[in-house]
C-alpha cells in the first residue's frame, strides 16, 4: 500500500495549570498511530511552560495544537 503523498492531521488538547504543569486533556484524530506519534512529539520538545496571569495571579490556560503531516 502506498502512503506516499498522504496527509494525517490531527488535533492536541491541553492546559497548561497554575503551578505552570501541562495536562494533555485528549488527541483528536483519525489515525490512532498517528495520534500517538504527534502526542511523543509534542512531549519531547523542550521548553518552559508558563501559565498565564489574570489579575496578578496564574489561571489555567488552554490550547489546541493542530498537528499535520504529509508523507513524501
Amino acid at each position: 500500500k502506498n502512503k506516499q503523498g498522504r496527509i494525517f492531521t490531527c488535533k492536541i488538547h491541553f492546559l497548561i495549570q497554575n503551578d505552570n504543569t501541562l495536562f494533555v486533556e485528549k488527541v483528536e484524530g483519525a489515525n490512532p498511530n498517528f495520534n500517538r506519534i504527534a502526542l511523543l512529539a509534542f512531549l519531547m520538545t523542550e521548553g518552559t511552560w508558563t501559565s498565564a496571569s489574570q489579575y496578578g495571579r496564574n489561571v489555567k490556560s488552554k490550547f489546541v495544537l493542530p498537528v499535520t503531516l504529509k508523507l513524501e
